[in-house]
């Protein structure tokens, strides 16, 4: 198993930054312009329970995935695994963490086991998570609207 950790320090509390994930369109404000993800089913937000289906797409090619959440505790923290997709196993967590004056510590923690079909895609998807690390920090360094 291979494991990526991103952790950025924020400019609002662990509550504004969790309510902001769970705000409807968290995804798409995540996902960079030039990345071509299709939402093909949603169910949910970020709650245990929620289901996401996309499409990645790499030049002439296309990996559907399936994104399951699972552990969750509203302002702390959530998980998603991947139910079907590119990897032969996919978890990924996001904590948040009051650190005082403020401001919050958060972490994205993606941990996966082999690349099933078209690596250069599962590469990709690796490193969105990077970007939407980066993206979250962006965007809640200025305004949580």
């Amino acid at each position: 198993m291979a494991t990526f950790i991103k952790r950025t320090t924020l400019a609002h509390n662990a509550q504004e930054v969790f309510a902001w994930h769970s705000r409807v369109g968290a995804f798409e404000r995540l996902s960079p312009p030039w990345d071509r993800v299709e939402i093909v089913e949603k169910q949910g937000g970020i709650e245990y329970g929620s289901r996401m289906v996309m499409k990645l797409r790499m030049g002439p090619f296309s990996q559907t995935w399936e994104a399951l959440h699972k552990d969750y505790e509203n302002g702390a923290f959530f998980t998603d695994i991947q139910g079907k997709g590119p990897f032969a196993a996919w978890k990924h967590t996001h904590r948040f963490l009051d650190t005082g004056a403020g401001e919050s510590g958060a972490s994205s923690a993606a941990t996966w086991a082999g690349m099933k079909v078209l690596p250069s895609l599962s590469a990709k998807t690796v490193r969105r998570s990077t970007i939407a690390s980066r993206g979250t920090c962006a965007s809640s360094a200025t305004s949580l609207s």
